[in-house]
C-alpha cells in the first residue's frame, strides 16, 4: 500500500457552529404549546362536526415541532487548509463544498456589529451564496470565475490569521 502524504494539505483552521438563537426556539416552543393546548381543548369539547379546528391545530403544532427540530440540527462546518476552503451546511449540503485557494480572487473578513445585524444591513439580494449561523460575521470570498460566497464565523481573529497564512502559501 503506497500512501502519498505530500499530496495531503495541512489543516490551518477548523470551526463548527450550531444554531444559537435560543430565543427563536423558545418562541416556537411557546407557539407549539399554545396550539397543542387549543388542539386538546377542541378534542375534549368539540364545537362542530367538521374537525377543521383539530386538523388545523395539529398541523400547526407538527410544523412548528419540525421547525424546532430543523433549527437544532443546523450545523456549519468550516475547514481551511493550505490548498482549499471546505464548508458544509447541514442539513442543506449532503457533501462538503470546496473552494480551491488558487481559484480565490478576493477574500476579506467582514465584521458586523450586533446592532447593524438587527437593522437589516446584512440582507443581500445579490448573487452571493451565504452560509452563516453567526450573522454577517465571517469571510467574503470572490472566485476567479465570479462566484461570491459568504461563510460565517464566530472566531474572526483566528480566521483572519489563518486566511492570511493560507493565501501566502497558495
Amino acid at each position: 500500500m503506497n500512501l502519498n502524504f505530500s499530496a495531503m494539505s495541512k489543516k490551518i483552521y477548523k470551526e463548527e457552529q450550531s444554531f444559537t438563537g435560543y430565543e427563536a426556539i423558545v418562541l416556537l416552543g411557546l407557539i407549539m404549546a399554545a396550539f397543542l393546548y387549543l388542539f386538546a381543548k377542541e378534542v375534549m369539547h368539540p364545537n362542530d362536526d367538521y374537525y377543521i379546528g383539530e386538523i388545523l391545530y395539529a398541523s400547526i403544532s407538527t410544523a412548528t415541532g419540525f421547525g424546532i427540530y430543523y433549527l437544532l440540527k443546523l450545523r456549519l462546518k468550516t475547514k481551511l487548509s493550505e490548498k482549499k476552503i471546505t464548508f458544509q451546511m447541514k442539513p442543506w449540503h449532503s457533501k462538503k463544498q470546496k473552494i480551491k485557494l488558487d481559484n480565490v480572487e478576493d477574500c476579506e473578513i467582514i465584521r458586523t456589529s450586533l446592532l447593524s445585524q438587527w437593522q437589516g444591513g446584512n440582507i443581500s439580494f445579490g448573487k452571493e451564496s451565504m452560509y452563516s449561523l453567526s450573522g454577517r460575521n465571517g469571510m467574503s470570498i470572490t472566485t476567479k470565475d465570479g462566484q461570491q460566497y459568504f461563510i460565517g464565523s464566530k472566531n474572526l481573529t483566528e480566521l483572519e490569521h489563518a486566511i492570511k497564512e493560507a493565501l501566502k502559501q497558495a
